[in-house]
């Protein structure tokens, strides 16, 4: 008998698998997000912002649902800063409706039928739009 050649399309199929297997889709549980924390100040779009939205917004803000066209997956700045009706309103939290359907104020409250998001992430998100809301 000869030497054997292995092939590399040999090792293809399990490396494919094994990495497959491996890979977790999954974002981390509302109870995980909850130790997240947003700083009082100098609140960043990709260090906070997006990853909150990572996290507990695009289960439903990905847009593959006609319902919420909103799509908030990374990067999402352009599609939330030009989205009409115009979510955010810079430096007026109070007046920007991604801060009042966060806080409640108007319903539904988001995330839609999930645990709200912390007092300390709201604030944040507030902190974000008073500061401009830019994306740093």
């Amino acid at each position: 008998m000869g030497n054997r050649i292995l092939r590399p399309k040999t090792f293809l199929v399990p490396l494919i698998l094994i990495l497959a297997l491996g890979c977790k889709d999954e974002f981390p549980s509302e109870q995980d997000f909850s130790n997240f924390l947003f700083p009082d100040s100098s609140v960043s779009y990709g260090l906070h912002v997006q990853k909150l939205f990572d996290a507990r917004c695009i289960r439903c803000h990905n847009g593959s649902h006609p319902q919420t066209d909103l799509d908030l997956i990374s990067p999402s700045y352009n599609k939330l800063m030009n989205y009409q009706p115009r979510l955010v309103l810079t430096r007026d939290p109070d007046n920007s409706i991604l801060i009042q359907r966060l806080a409640g104020v108007i319903t539904p409250r988001m995330p839609l039928n999930a645990t709200p998001i912390t007092e300390n992430q709201l604030n944040g998100m507030r902190q974000w739009v008073l500061e401009g809301a830019v994306n740093n």
